[in-house]
């Protein structure tokens, strides 16, 4: 998947998916990343904490808040997560942004400390894609 077809499906289902607009960023996730083919584990947030912490869980891997953008501007599902909030990264995409809300964010030099504060990041790298060059 790339950029614009990761943001298509955050941007859809923030849209369309009535389990998606919700203040509770732990069914925003589980909607977005279920369009997506991405699991996310069972139970609370708490649990999906601790579960995706392990470094074990279907491909979620710990990151540094610079390589999950990266990731997500590639079309890889990144977050941020603490014991009591998820919020998805969406690709930077000057033509076709999604809209920030308490759940979705793209970082940048803008982004408030307060956004981003007690965020752990993962990258999901369970069915993503390499890019094959041929000369």
């Amino acid at each position: 998947m790339n950029a614009k077809q990761y943001n298509n499906v955050i941007d859809w289902t923030l849209k369309h998916d009535t389990a998606a607009q919700t203040e509770d960023s732990l069914a925003t996730a589980r909607a977005v990343f279920k369009n997506m083919g991405v699991a996310l584990p069972n139970g609370s947030m708490q649990e999906v904490y601790d579960t995706i912490k392990t470094n074990q869980y279907m491909g979620w891997r710990a990151c540094t808040m610079e390589e999950a953008q990266q990731a997500a501007n590639n079309g890889t599902a990144a977050i941020g997560i603490s014991k009591d909030r998820m919020v998805i990264l969406s690709a930077t995409d000057e033509e076709e942004p999604v809209t920030a809300t308490a759940s979705v964010m793209t970082l940048s030099e803008n982004t408030s400390a307060y956004a981003v504060a007690g965020l752990e990041y993962y990258t999901n790298s369970c069915g993503s894609t390499t890019k094959v060059i041929v000369n």
